[in-house]
């Protein structure tokens, strides 16, 4: 999807037309999401180069998407994969009868055909571009790709883990006392629950109301309980109940009967902030005692209105205000009571003028946005009360501009841009302080800058070939990566491939298109394909001979783009590939030996003859006959020398190669 994409944005994108298709770009993007899965992932199976996919198309779209997108490990549930490919000079679908080749880095690929299986496997389109495979059996999450030629697509298939089983555990009963008439509903809290399920309490089987993973609500029996005494009951609960994988849990004096309970009788201390806006909206928090695990708020004494609980403690509940417009008019910029009421009990706890709504002290809720792009122009809505203009406003660690302010809201434009170093994200407090009576309201709630952070989509050619002698690049040179955040023209960012294992890139083209605020746009960008720094890494191989060998193999890289003002920066693994230019099997050069001097002798008279049998391929030889002569001979000679006497003298033979010098002694009797 990423492919087509950088088909569909090839033409530039003026500023003009750019914000009219912005829904329907933003619309491309989201589809796209759900199609194929960025190239960024690692990919640790080698690419083999790919069959010819079409005519003498230059290159081309690859969609690939797969069926389901998630499995569990040993699942033994196949995923359909299917593959769809266009030529990108005419966006025509490749004729069929055009083949490519499906890598996965798990599990194992079937071809539509059934007839090729393995981790790399060739695919043959059909009819529309299209054709299917099936993985089987994926360990780990399985990144699969479709290559042709020097085009490629991919997609992945998350592996998750079974999910741990929860252990059953009661942890308690809500409320765990109660009339001996029985019929009070208790909740059950723990981990583990799961239908069916069986709880007795005291013995008897009770009826279940509802029941979810952490809760269970039921109705205690009717018990005989003798005036004066309590009476304390064990709860077992059985999940799965009749099952094979059934569990039980027991939980000793659960529930106790009694004719003397005290319920909860709420009381409310505090309530702050003490005033909101007419809209509602403001998270209001009331502090208290005695608080039951299911209440209701309503503020307005006379005219009640209920109020959303966030959350609740013993001595806490969180509420959102409801508004004071509308139906609810009747509380408009009134002071109105606080009302906390216990479902359980029936008590209610009351605190009169309590909030008021549309007056009081200044002060921020909530804010809409929380971040925006370091370049600044984002409007940032406060919502609150007591503004009154003129203020000033900071957030984001610094001043910002004002642009209009009521009693219950301000806008504010983000100015900008901040420096951002190693991809920081710069934020700080929202603060709001009234110019002329210098009232100030200082919130806990902050704003962020985010930087611009590159994201590498697809590349259009995942190797090339390098001299292994200089490392230069014979073909192809270039490539074009889409993606996103590659930002101006006149600051690209840096491009590394490989870091230390090859040289710089040169960025030869890269989209005129401002960078967009909402980081949404395209980019395109063309660089050079640096060369490579050799040597190339080596394997043992063996020679057609039969001799040990070695030979050159391909070098997998990273491709890395970081933004140079941000900092921020985003990999493809593994993704771009050096092939070398000689990848043949060279033989091991065997290594020279010292030679072995041998030589035989025969005696005529007063003369010698003696023959040079020296082995280990001597380069020169020397004789020695013992009387003073000495002659430099030729391996492999017969010499003959004359003696002035007779006697018994040593010859001597030295034989000399490049990896040393030899000698041999015999005595020769001369009569």
């Amino acid at each position: 999807m990423i492919l087509n994409w950088r088909v569909a944005m090839r033409g530039p994108v003026t500023k003009l037309n750019f914000f009219k298709a912005l829904p329907v770009i933003a619309l491309a993007m989201m589809l796209g999401a759900c199609d194929s899965d960025s190239p960024t992932e690692p990919d640790q199976t080698p690419n083999p180069s790919a069959p010819q996919g079409g005519g003498s198309a230059t290159g081309f779209a690859i969609t690939v998407t797969a069926s389901p997108r998630t499995i569990e490990v040993e699942s033994g549930i196949p995923v359909s994969v299917t593959i769809v490919a266009r030529r990108t000079d005419n966006n025509q679908f490749v004729p069929q009868g055009s083949t490519a080749v499906l890598t996965t880095t798990s599990g194992t690929l079937t071809n539509a055909a059934g007839s090729a299986i393995g981790n790399t496997i060739t695919i043959v389109f059909g009819p529309n571009g299209t054709t299917t495979a099936t993985l089987d059996g994926p360990t780990q999450t399985a990144i699969i790709r479709a290559q042709i030629e020097q085009s490629s697509g991919q997609t992945t298939v998350q592996v998750s883990e079974i999910p741990e089983i929860v252990p059953l555990t009661i942890a308690g009963l809500v409320p765990n006392f109660g009339p001996p008439a029985g019929n009070t509903e208790v909740r059950i809290e723990g981990t583990g629950f799961s239908e069916p399920a069986r709880v007795t309490l005291g013995g008897i089987t009770v009826p279940i109301l509802s029941l979810s993973s952490s809760s269970i609500r039921i109705l205690t029996p009717q018990v005989e309980l003798p005036a004066g005494q309590n009476q304390a009951v064990g709860l077992v609960l059985e999940v799965n109940f009749g099952a094979e994988d059934a569990a039980v849990d027991t939980l000793n004096n659960a529930f106790t009967y009694t004719r003397n309970q005290t319920p909860l009788i709420p009381k409310i201390i505090s309530v702050t902030p003490s005033s909101g806006p007419n809209e509602g909206g403001t998270p209001v928090t009331v502090f208290g005692e005695a608080f039951g695990a299911e209440v209701q708020v309503f503020f307005g004494i006379g005219s009640r209105i209920e109020a959303e609980v966030l959350d609740i403690s013993p001595s806490r509940i969180l509420v959102r205000s409801p508004p004071a417009t509308g139906q609810n008019a009747a509380n408009l910029n009134q002071t109105v009571g606080i009302e906390v009421f216990d479902i359980r009990s029936g008590f209610t706890a009351t605190r009169d003028n309590s909030f008021q709504y549309g007056g009081g002290d200044m002060f921020i809720s909530t804010i809409a946005p929380s971040e925006g792009t370091y370049f600044g122009g984002d409007l940032v809505t406060i919502f609150g009360n007591g503004f009154e203009g003129p203020v000033a406003v900071g957030f984001g660690g610094r001043g910002q501009q004002v642009v209009s302010v009521s009693g219950t809201e301000i806008v504010a434009r983000s100015v900008g841009p901040v420096e951002i170093t190693n991809c920081s994200r710069p934020s700080g407090p929202f603060s709001v302080v009234n110019i002329e009576t210098n009232e100030t309201f200082n919130s806990a709630l902050t704003f962020t800058y985010r930087p611009v952070e590159p994201r590498i989509g697809s590349i259009s050619v995942s190797s090339t070939t390098a001299n292994v002698d200089t490392g230069a690049i014979e073909g192809p040179t270039s490539l074009t990566m889409t993606g996103s955040g590659f930002d101006r023209q006149s600051l690209p960012p840096q491009v590394t491939f490989g870091g230390e294992r090859a040289g710089g890139v040169t960025i030869t083209s890269l989209d005129s298109n401002p960078f967009h605020e909402g980081f949404g746009v395209g980019d395109v960008m063309v660089m050079s394909i640096p060369s490579f720094r050799v040597p190339f890494p080596e394997e043992d191989c063996e020679t057609g001979g039969g001799a040990a060998g070695m030979r050159f193999t391909d070098q997998r890289v990273d491709i890395v783009v970081t933004a140079r003002d941000t900092g921020c920066s985003d990999t493809a693994a593994t993704s771009f590939t050096y092939i070398p230019s000689n990848g043949s099997c060279r033989a091991n050069p065997v290594a020279p030996v010292v030679p072995v001097p041998q030589f035989s002798f025969s005696v005529a008279g007063m003369t010698v003859s003696v023959t040079d049998l020296t082995t280990g391929s001597p380069t020169s030889i020397q004789w020695d006959f013992g009387d003073g002569a000495i002659d430099n001979g030729t391996p492999g000679e017969t010499r003959m020398h004359t003696y002035a006497a007779s006697g018994t003298f040593t010859v001597t033979l030295s034989a000399t190669n490049a990896a040393g010098t030899a000698s041999i002694e015999k005595d020769v009797t001369i009569p």
